[in-house]
């Protein structure tokens, strides 16, 4: 689906029939490179995070193409001296991975048919595939996190806060088609043991047991307005959805779910 029309535009990803509310990888990317992938829930606690490259695997993708979507467009009707210090417009460099991912589709679906062709050759049998095969995504995801200390805007937000600010590295594994951990029941869904730590309602807890940490003041703000805390990145916001951007196109979340608190 589209969300505009021409080179540039922003797309939506598609759904089962109706274009969903989820913006293309490119065009979240290309966000990304103007806001920061921390987001507006920590944007007055930690620096804008930008992206310092991109690697893509896939031998035929344009690199130039590429470039374009997730960096080149924006300088077109943006520029850093127009975003309050100290977002910029970041240009990540892109390019070619030396070895293919392993487990991309077109790497599963070639080893696939090439198991399939070894199988009928050894049976006497021809190929009924045609010399093709077709592999579905996996209906699972898995997070993964690091050990990797948090970096903070500047040393007096450190005061307070536990040490160390980092945690081993876990991963997570939940349904890609609900978002709940992988395994659960029908019964416990909606639960708070069956939420992925990426969810909304997991992060925003997270972030609310740190400001309690610098703050003795109790935060009872909806989760909604609790990410327009920065001003700076407020601005930023308006002034890549200007009028004259691509991206006064961008179509988000009903405000609705995101209006909730902690003590609903």
């Amino acid at each position: 689906g589209t969300a505009g029309s021409g080179e540039g535009a922003l797309r939506r990803k598609p759904g089962r029939g109706e274009p969903t509310n989820s913006m293309s990888c490119s065009d979240k990317i290309a966000k990304w490179n103007v806001l920061g992938l921390q987001g507006g829930l920590l944007a007055d606690l930690v620096a804008p995070v930008y992206l310092h490259g991109i690697a893509v695997s896939h031998p035929n993708i344009s690199l130039n193409a590429l470039r374009r979507a997730v960096h080149g467009r924006l300088h077109l009707s943006l520029s850093s001296s127009q975003l309050p210090a100290p977002f910029r417009v970041a240009s990540p460099a892109v390019g070619h991975s030396g070895p293919r991912f392993c487990s991309s589709r077109e790497e599963v679906e070639a080893k696939v048919l090439a198991s399939l062709s070894a199988r009928e050759s050894s049976t006497g049998m021809g190929n009924k595939k045609g010399g093709k095969v077709r592999c579905n995504p996996a209906g699972g995801s898995v997070n993964w996190s690091a050990q990797v200390p948090l970096c903070w805007r500047s040393p007096e937000h450190l005061q307070g806060l536990p040490r160390p600010l980092s945690a081993p590295g876990t991963f997570e594994a939940t349904t890609a088609g609900s978002g709940f951990l992988f395994g659960i029941t029908k019964k416990i869904e909606g639960s708070d043991s069956s939420i992925s730590r990426l969810c909304k309602l997991a992060m925003w807890r997270r972030d609310t047991e740190i400001r309690n940490l610098l703050s003795s003041t109790t935060h009872t703000l909806s989760y909604r307005f609790s990410k327009r805390r920065d001003a700076g990145y407020v601005k930023a916001k308006e002034v890549l959805a200007d009028t004259n951007s691509p991206f006064v196109s961008w179509v988000g979340n009903p405000s609705d779910l995101e209006d909730f608190t902690l003590s609903e």
